[in-house]
């Protein structure tokens, strides 16, 4: 039997996390045993985890020492993290979070840890919710377990896949507008993120010790509209980009407008054609908005800016 936690289960992440893994279980030799944190099981996203077949267990990371039990009471051996500072967390309490579930793993003797962490947290940009994936990042290779940590460019998910036109032209305008100069962007879907996540906690063996950089495609937002304009509307209409003026950028969020200027100034040099060789299925945005569009699933809520 084969334990793993997955850290956010109910979110966009540790849930395409679970999915991946659920949908490897026939081609797992040894019988894999799927748990999620929650800290309310019989939420409607708690009860669905259930249905699914995955034991959600009333559990959070506030606290090291029931996270230890909880860990060594499942006899977890392996683990996927993430944390987030968004839902009123904060920058501190996400490296606490993160911190004390490196302490529970090595108090509970986990073998295997992979961390989703986000591209830029190696290089010290300044962006505080980079930073503060920096810390944890430290934390887990500091326990001496064997870890591989993943670091995501900017989600695809971010941008809407549905015919939200407005929403799309305004997220569209926020981005060219930040972007400014250096136009191009490199992006991820959350699905190849989970890819990477499962493989890595499968075949420990084989990513102990690595850091991934992970990016599926570098567009400029031009591209990324005619490429909206082709999938959405068959190439009949266009895909407007609402015009924001760029002063507007620096009236969000103090870790919003950093992220942005690191963005512009540096940006993400994930080698793509390298990583599509490692993994054919890698997807680019156009895979991936035709990906959605067969779903016909609604966008999902996130924040990582």
């Amino acid at each position: 039997m084969l334990n793993i936690l997955v850290i956010g289960g109910t979110g966009l992440q540790g849930g395409a996390v679970i999915d991946r893994l659920r949908s490897l279980r026939s081609d797992i030799s040894e019988r894999l045993s799927l748990f999620t944190l929650s800290r309310n099981p019989d939420s409607e996203a708690g009860k669905k985890l259930t249905s699914s077949g995955v034991n959600v267990i009333k559990g959070d990371m506030e606290d090291t020492t029931s996270l230890t039990n909880i860990l060594t009471s499942l006899k977890i051996e392996r683990a996927f993290l993430v944390t987030t500072p968004y839902g009123g967390v904060g920058i501190e309490k996400e490296i606490q979070y993160g911190q004390n579930f490196a302490r529970a793993a090595t108090a509970a003797g986990l073998k295997h840890i992979v961390f989703a962490s986000v591209e830029g947290a190696n290089r010290n940009t300044g962006v505080p919710h980079f930073d503060s994936k920096a810390s944890i990042e430290e934390a887990v290779r500091d326990t001496g377990i064997s870890c591989t940590i993943l670091r995501p460019v900017v989600f695809m998910e971010n941008f809407p896949a549905t015919n939200d036109g407005l929403g799309r032209a305004i997220v569209l305008g926020l981005f060219a507008a930040a972007l400014g100069k250096r136009g191009t962007i490199q992006l991820i879907a959350v699905a190849d993120v989970a890819y990477f996540a499962a493989e890595s906690l499968l075949s420990p063996e084989q990513y102990a010790g690595q850091e991934i950089a992970l990016a599926g495609d570098e567009v400029t937002i031009p591209q990324l509209a005619e490429i909206y304009r082709q999938i959405q509307y068959g190439g009949r209409s266009k895909a407007s980009v609402a015009w924001i003026p760029g002063f507007v950028v620096n009236l969000l969020p103090q870790k919003t407008v950093k992220m942005f200027k690191f963005l512009e100034e540096d940006g993400s040099h994930v080698n793509i054609f390298e990583l599509r060789q490692q993994y054919p299925g890698l997807l680019s945005v156009e895979g991936w908005l035709r990906m959605r569009k067969q779903q016909g699933k609604p966008d999902p809520v996130i924040r990582n800016w």
